[in-house]
């Protein structure tokens, strides 16, 4: 998995629903320095954190 291509597209999911970082990190109940790291490829996100993000922000 390619860590830039990943942050990349967590930015542009949030994005393409409207909503602000902050916005997102609440919606997923996590930290924003959490986002930042899987937007900077300094972090991956789990398993139970990419299948929320699909389900209730993607498909939401």
């Amino acid at each position: 998995m390619d860590q830039y291509v990943t942050g990349a597209v967590i930015k542009k999911l949030y994005e393409k629903n409207d909503l602000t970082q902050m916005q997102f990190v609440t919606k997923l109940g996590v930290s924003d320095k959490t986002v930042s790291k899987l937007e900077t490829g300094k972090g991956y996100p789990d398993i139970t954190l990419l299948d929320y993000m699909i389900f209730n922000i993607y498909c939401g």
